[in-house]
């Protein structure tokens, strides 16, 4: 009986050490090459350049100026607080170890100082510390006259920078969301090595400041009232404001108009963003033959007035949508007059 074969084996191996290293940086060399010709390529870096501005061009106006705003804040504290970028910074030629970028460059350390900071700060607008600026006017008005003038004197150049407000979570937030987006802006155009900053470390940041925003809303002071469903106005209000309109003499145009808007708003529960953009070839009537008064044919069909939206803030493509509303009962709350009236 005929012994089986055994099966041969083959083993490549390498002649030298040195001529493996030598093709392995050859090959690391051609890759960074390749890379760095790429990231060069004025056709390459003029497409992102314009896709980049396209992008900013159709977002909403006001994230667009929230955002600016606070990029412009974080240029300026990386200004003061970092070397700038060299002249020759390649991330490819230098990629990221972990160490802090320069410049205005986004990375996880950089932004959890920022926001930190942003955090621990007053507000330097808004509502609130109009408020606690009144409250403490109020409270100087309480002691005597001779103490009154020194303190009118004295909050006449103050500028109300000892504020105790701190900023609440959706300013941070915010300020969260435009550094991510400068972010996305710097890896688009191939500047930036460092992952997206969104790690474990910033999580716990947020959730620290939303769990403190309730107990510095009680210390404040703030209004539980605003924005909730008590805040706002009732229908039999809403004449009111079609008295307002109609008192006015000088300026009935814009009264119209407005009375307009405000009614858009009501029936139809848009936006501003949805509402600006209305023009007259998208506004036009759908009869509805079930509804209304059924006796004959004299009497004519109900209609109802549709206007069809391509945008808006949850809109951006070009998606269809259509807001609709009937004739109300009282006219001073009435849709329809009012569009009737502004136009004729």
């Amino acid at each position: 009986m005929a012994r089986p074969s055994t099966p041969q084996r083959w083993y490549f191996f390498p002649k030298t050490k040195k001529s493996c290293t030598t093709t392995t940086i050859m090959a690391s060399s051609e890759v960074k090459d390749e890379n760095i010709a790429w990231r060069q390529d004025p056709r390459v870096a003029a497409v992102i350049e314009k896709l980049l501005y396209e992008y900013e061009e159709s977002q909403p106006q006001s994230t667009t100026r929230t955002y600016e705003r606070k990029q412009r804040e974080w240029r300026d504290w990386c200004q003061r607080n970092y070397p700038p970028i060299p002249p020759t910074w390649s991330p490819f030629a230098t990629p990221w170890d972990g160490n802090t970028l320069p410049g205005d460059l986004v990375d996880e350390g950089k932004m959890l100082l920022f926001i930190t900071e942003v955090a621990n700060r007053s507000p330097r607008s808004g509502k609130r510390l109009q408020e606690e600026r009144r409250r403490r006017q109020t409270i100087d008005l309480t002691a005597d006259d001779a103490s009154n003038a020194a303190a009118a004197d004295a909050a006449d150049g103050e500028d109300f920078g000892d504020s105790s407000l701190k900023v609440k979570y959706g300013t941070v937030r915010s300020y969260v969301a435009a550094i991510q987006r400068l972010y996305e802006a710097q890896k688009s155009r191939k500047q930036n090595p460092a992952p997206r900053p969104q790690g474990i470390p910033l999580r716990a940041l947020k959730a620290r400041i939303l769990k403190q925003s309730y107990a510095r809303s009680r210390q404040e002071f703030e209004d539980r009232g605003e924005g909730t469903i008590r805040d706002g106005y009732s229908v039999t209000q809403i004449p009111q404001h079609t008295m307002a309109v109609w008192s006015e003499h000088k300026a009935i145009a814009c009264a119209f108009r407005t009375q307009v808007d405000f009614l858009l708003g009501n029936h139809m529960l848009l936006r501003s963003s949805n509402r600006l953009p209305i023009e007259l070839p998208d506004c036009f009537c759908l009869d509805l033959p079930n509804e209304g008064v059924q006796r004959g044919s004299a009497i004519p069909t109900t209609k109802a007035l549709v206007i069809l939206m391509r945008q808006g803030k949850t809109n951006q493509h070009g998606r269809m949508e259509y807001g609709a509303a009937l004739r109300h009962r009282d006219p001073k709350a009435c849709l329809v007059s009012a569009f009737a009236f502004w136009f004729f």
